[in-house]
């Protein structure tokens, strides 16, 4: 009899497990989708938003061109502030879009030569800076990882913008990447830079929304958020470092992938 009762429990058992397990399965699909209408919904409201923004920025400088010669200093002053509103309210809403879709989008994952994607944010970054003005070194090996490659293109993108975003006024913007291979079976990329840098006790916070450390430079703040939001997307780790003064690195570690010989 004790047995058939232990035998009775655990089949019980088994089949309440077994509905709630179905019960987290259909709560996942639930979400599943309300992720999807959230990302539709992000895709259609910034079109929205940029649509009547481009419009405003265009007879903003239409009508400066027109009439600049006829309009008083304190005009022209107004007519820039609204120019650099509408500028902002543009990249809000960009940002906005980009974050949505690092939270919500299908990590489509693959190996990628992250050497590769570097290199390629590097030549768009680069554009229109001079040697003089940026020092961009790279050391890194023909590594693969795995990765989503838009996804991975935007994280780099965002990292090594707020580097230049962010350079010191007073010397010149040194940027340095590195790929590293550590004993415990994973990589670590590092982007470091000699900017402004942030304060030490704000390394967990930078990551969360609207966290912005510099008020004098244009931001939304959705930026380093957005990084975590990928990272977290592919089961990697990101954190940053700062004395406040020196710059910042920023170090994203993943799983190793078998590389070729």
């Amino acid at each position: 009899k004790a047995a058939a009762d232990a035998l009775g429990q655990m089949n019980r058992r088994r089949i309440s497990a077994r509905e709630d397990l179905e019960q987290i399965q259909a709560r996942f699909v639930d979400l599943q989708a309300s992720l999807l209408a959230m990302e539709s919904f992000a895709h259609q409201a910034s079109h929205d938003l940029r649509t009547p923004l481009s419009t405003i920025s265009g007879m903003l400088q239409l009508l400066e061109m027109r009439f600049a010669e006829a309009l008083p200093d304190k005009v022209h002053s107004y007519l820039d502030i609204m120019r650099r509103a509408a500028d902002q309210m543009d990249n809000l809403t960009v940002d906005f879009l980009e974050h949505a879709r690092s939270a919500s989008a299908e990590v489509l994952a693959e190996p990628v030569k992250l050497r590769d994607v570097i290199d390629d944010v590097r030549r768009d970054l680069q554009n229109g800076l001079t040697a003089d003005e940026m020092d961009l070194s790279t050391t890194c090996p023909d590594w693969m990882v795995l990765a989503d490659p838009t996804m991975l293109r935007m994280l780099l993108l965002n990292l090594m913008g707020n580097a230049i975003k962010y350079r010191h006024p007073d010397r010149p913007l040194q940027i340095g990447v590195a790929l590293h291979s550590d004993t415990d079976g994973t990589h670590r990329l590092e982007i470091a830079d000699n900017g402004t840098g942030f304060d030490p006790q704000e390394k967990e916070t930078i990551f969360l929304p609207f966290r912005r450390f510099h008020d004098k430079i244009d931001g939304t703040g959705m930026g380093l958020s957005t990084c975590a939001e990928v990272c977290r997307r592919h089961g990697w780790r990101i954190s940053a470092t700062s004395d406040g003064a020196n710059g910042a690195t920023f170090c994203i570690v993943f799983p190793a992938l078998p590389q070729a010989d």
